[in-house]
């Protein structure tokens, strides 16, 4: 075996070996899963630091997101709004196509057409998917970043928030990103295959030229991008890989995750990953940069030796070479020949630099002991300061954290008072709202009650208009209550948020001074003390004072703000109340004189109605009378007539010339015309004192029935309407 053949042999069994390892040790067969959100110490510690993804179930629960964010929303909200969205002709952006690293079309639409493209992605060429990067979320989304957190309470503050949204055919090709990603998915799933960065040796690396796909006339293209020139990707694909093209990633060891609805996976920086989603997914993730410290060195180290790694050559042949021995690739002496003989005056020289190389080390070893001396006790002194210097900063530094740990105290029971006294008045919106609820009902009632009259009375009146008003009114009070009681429960969100943070951020100044305190109490002659490897460091992931200082004081700022917020809500909800019940008061004040007036006003109609009717039957009595009266005239005229015709017909009998046209002749015909006109003139006044009987009869009727509606309505305005609205007792809450 060549001494390159060994070497190549060597560094194969080492990236094989460190790939083993670090599964053995530390990466486990499957991403593990939280049920809830790790401490930050706990997160950094068991994950950031170890560079291990994990799953977290149950992190997005308090995102109004997770209920809010549906098509309608969206469509909504931001329909208007002109975002980024990438399009591809088979979903594969930043891909290698056809022997080139393809970027996506970018094209600007707004978010309406695409989600009308996610309901119909057959109806349009080309695969669409919103993956622009560079806090996309934050520029283009503005709308509704407040649906979400601006980060992760348990982790750090991102330099890019991100937001995802596409068809089930886009897939993310395998790469890698100098970020600690935590992904967080609010609709649909995200499947990933992740690779660690301990298997960069088994990922192919190529070099491929720059190109973007461009749709013309319905059709895609790919055309070269000089400016960007040449770019390193990945081309094997995870899922189905040629491993006669890349025979090494069959040693790659990868493992697949589902992050579904309200799930969070930490993603860490230099994973390879690969990305399949559901259709209309929708993802928000953080990127958080990375910390270039000993696991970048690490990492740059690997790709460094995988480079180097030249192919494997055949053997070559031993038989041209010298004869040597090698012991682990090192070449060792030839063959053993005769010692040297050397000359009595060489042995004498030899004795007298052995006695001065001698005497030069024992005067060196001298003074070397005395300098040991004088360093001890330097030492031992500069020690000594140092400890001490160390107790001033430690007592420096626990004071320090007892002045914050006072100041959030305060304000943390300044705003739990808040919390209690915004939830008391959050008590008095909805005892109000739910007082509103009764004289609705009434006025509604009322507004029924009233349809039930009959013929004129059905009127629109002012009772009628000052009912309407009162619904409205009360409609109007119960919708302001209402935005009142919403605004009420997501300040006293907001102000348990604050509290939330102030106790967590309490809660590490207590472990913290619990700590240093007990730091400052250790000394020389402490039990327990003991050496620990690598604690002389700086932490990763550790803050500067000032960032310390900074974070109390944010907290305590923002605690203060919506204090102050809720405080000048409170201020409101006074008002608003008073206001609504004052409007309440004086729509039923006026509703009520409204009715009282027009119940006065139809009782009077109701009693003139009566006045008229008894004039009305009274008359109708002598009209009755007087038609009695009339007929027993007419009757009357009966015998006379008779008498007369009896007496003309008797007289035609006289005989001869006695048959005279004398004075009774005469006077008979005109007593029997008298009669005639006399029974024509009764019968006539009759007929007319029929007619007015008839006439006051049906007046009578009309009365009757005019009176019998007002008592209708009497009995609806006066009995049911405001026996009902007695009950109606607007109070002050």
């Amino acid at each position: 075996m060549s001494h390159s053949e060994g070497i190549i042999g060597t560094l194969d069994e080492a990236v094989e070996t460190l790939a083993a390892e670090a599964r053995e040790l530390y990466l486990d067969r499957h991403v593990p899963v939280l049920d809830a959100p790790p401490s930050p110490l706990s997160f950094y510690r068991e994950y950031v630091s170890p560079n291990k993804p994990v799953l977290i179930r149950n992190g997005l629960q308090h995102w109004t997101a997770n209920n809010k964010w549906t098509p309608q929303y969206l469509r909504e909200k931001i329909g208007g709004c002109v975002v980024t969205v990438a399009v591809t002709p088979n979903g594969y952006a930043d891909a290698i196509t056809d022997g080139k690293f393809v970027m996506p079309e970018e094209r600007r639409m707004e978010m309406s057409n695409f989600l009308d493209i996610m309901e119909h992605p057959d109806q349009h060429s080309g695969v669409f998917y919103i993956q622009k990067q560079n806090s996309n979320f934050t520029d283009e989304f503005r709308e509704i970043i407040g649906d979400v957190e601006s980060d992760i309470p348990w982790g750090s503050l991102p330099d890019a928030v991100n937001f995802w949204m596409g068809d089930t055919r886009a897939v993310t090709s395998m790469h890698k990103d100098p970020y600690e990603n935590l992904y967080c998915v609010v609709r649909g799933s995200k499947t990933f295959m992740l690779i660690p960065p301990t298997d960069a040796a088994f990922v192919p690396y190529e070099t491929y030229q720059a190109a973007k796909f461009i749709e013309r006339d319905g059709e895609f293209q790919i055309e070269e991008d000089v400016d960007t020139g040449e770019v390193p990707w990945i081309a094997v694909n995870p899922l189905n890989p040629d491993l006669s093209l890349y025979p090494e990633f069959g040693k790659a060891r990868g493992v697949e995750v589902t992050v579904r609805e309200g799930e969070i996976l930490y993603l860490p920086s230099l994973w390879f990953h690969h990305v399949r989603q559901s259709h209309g997914c929708i993802a928000v993730d953080f990127w958080y940069d990375m910390q270039f410290d000993i696991k970048y060195n690490y990492y740059n180290f690997l790709q460094n030796v995988n480079s180097q790694r030249p192919l494997p050559s055949t053997p070559s042949s031993f038989a041209n070479h010298e004869r040597c021995v090698y012991i682990h690739g090192r070449k060792m002496a030839k063959l053993v020949q005769g010692p040297t003989r050397f000359t009595h005056p060489e042995w004498t020289t030899s004795n007298l630099t052995h006695y001065a190389n001698a005497e030069s080390e024992r005067a060196a070893a001298e003074r070397l002991v005395e300098e040991s001396k004088r360093l001890s006790e330097e030492t031992a002194k500069r020690t000594e300061k140092t400890q001490r210097d160390v107790s001033k900063k430690l007592e420096q530094r626990i004071d320090d954290i007892k002045y914050w740990k006072k100041e959030l105290d305060d304000k943390l029971a300044n705003l739990v008072t808040e919390i209690d006294s915004l939830i008391a008045f959050k008590a008095r919106v909805e005892k109000a709202l739910e007082a509103t609820a009764e004289p609705l009902h009434i006025a509604k009632q009322c507004l029924l009650n009233r349809e039930k009259r009959t013929s004129i009375d059905l009127v629109h009146d002012d009772v009628q208009k000052q009912l309407i008003k009162e619904v409205e009114t009360i409609e109007g009070v119960q919708a302001l209550l209402n935005r009142t009681l919403e605004q009420t429960t997501e300040q006293i969100r907001l102000n348990r948020k604050s509290k939330y943070q102030l106790e967590k951020d309490l809660k590490d100044k207590f472990s913290a001074l619990s700590i240093d305190e007990y730091c400052a109490e250790l000394r020389n002659n402490s039990h327990g003390l003991k050496f620990k490897d690598g604690a002389a460091k700086i932490e990763a992931n550790s803050v500067c004072p000032e960032d310390w200082q900074d974070f109390s004081d944010a907290n305590i700022l923002k605690a203060e703000r919506e204090r102050q917020s809720s405080v000048e809500l409170r201020t409101l909800i006074d008002g608003i109340l008073q206001q609504t019940s004052n409007d309440m008061r004086k729509q039923c004040s006026d509703v009520n004189v409204a009715f009282n007036k027009r119940i006065s006003e139809t009782k009077d109609t109701k009693s003139k109605l009566e006045d008229h009717l008894n004039k009305i039957v009274g008359q109708i009595k002598e009209a009755e009378e007087n038609i009695s009266r009339l007929k027993k005239a007419i009757d009357d005229k009966v015998l006379p007539m008779q008498l007369a015709q009896t007496r003309l017909d008797t007289r035609t009998n006289r005989p001869n010339v006695e048959l005279c046209r004398d004075p009774v002749q005469y006077r008979l015909i005109e007593e029997v015309g008298e009669i005639e006109s006399s029974v024509a003139q009764l019968q006539a006044r009759l007929k007319q004192t029929e007619d007015s009987l008839k006439g006051l009869i049906r007046n009578q009727l009309a009365l009757e029935e005019d009176i019998g509606v007002k008592a209708n309505t009497l009995f609806i305005d006066e009995v049911e309407c405001m026996g009902m609205r007695k009950s109606i007792n607007i109070q002050n809450f």
